[in-house]
């Protein structure tokens, strides 16, 4: 068995501020962000047995974590692999507006990377190599666009032009790696597995 639960941080200074950002020490969470992961850290099904935690080591990640700990009865460890999707050029530019923000993201994606931001590949094949890494039931706190690659590893359909597939902050998506199934995205609950 080899399942990974992602569970995207909570709500964070950068998404309220529309601030790309991957800077492992800013933007940490809101208030309401943590409640969100309160909120989540409460749905973790009883007698789910967790193999091994992870977590980005960018801040929201990292405190997100900490909430999660006492639910899951563990320590996380931190896990580069898990980091937010390199920015380059647009690490910390703030946009107008959430539709403003991914605007941009797309220009760059299209324009192939003129500013330097992580390509699709590059964050894929990081997060291909943790999922290979860990076996059984593993939690792993991260960002959206690296689970969203995460996501593509065993369906296709999620690549770097999907607008549509949005994870909510707080949320938990978990991948069968093992079988090539997603079995749960983005919802404010832990799946019971």
């Amino acid at each position: 068995m080899n399942i990974v639960i992602f569970v995207r941080h909570g709500q964070s200074e950068s998404n309220v501020a529309h601030t790309l950002t991957s800077d492992i020490d800013k933007s940490p969470l809101t208030e309401e962000g943590i409640k969100q992961v309160e909120a989540l850290a409460k749905t973790m099904p009883k007698g789910m047995k967790i193999d091994a935690f992870y977590t980005s080591p960018v801040l929201r990640a990292v405190q997100s974590a900490e909430i999660l700990e006492k639910a899951l009865g563990m320590k996380p460890k931190l896990d580069k692999r898990l980091w937010e999707r390199h920015m380059g050029g647009l690490n910390n530019v703030t946009f107008g507006s959430e539709q403003e923000q991914t605007a941009a993201m797309m220009e760059e994606i299209r324009s192939g990377f003129k500013k330097g931001m992580e390509s699709w590949d590059s964050m894929q094949g990081r997060l291909k190599d943790f999922a290979h890494s860990i076996k059984g039931v593993t939690v792993a706190v991260s960002h959206h666009d690296p689970i969203l690659s995460a996501m593509g590893i065993v369906d296709s359909k999620y690549d770097d032009y999907d607008v549509s597939t949005h994870l909510p902050t707080a949320s938990a998506t978990a991948i069968d790696f093992g079988n090539k199934k997603i079995l749960h995205i983005g919802s404010r609950t832990l799946p019971d597995l």
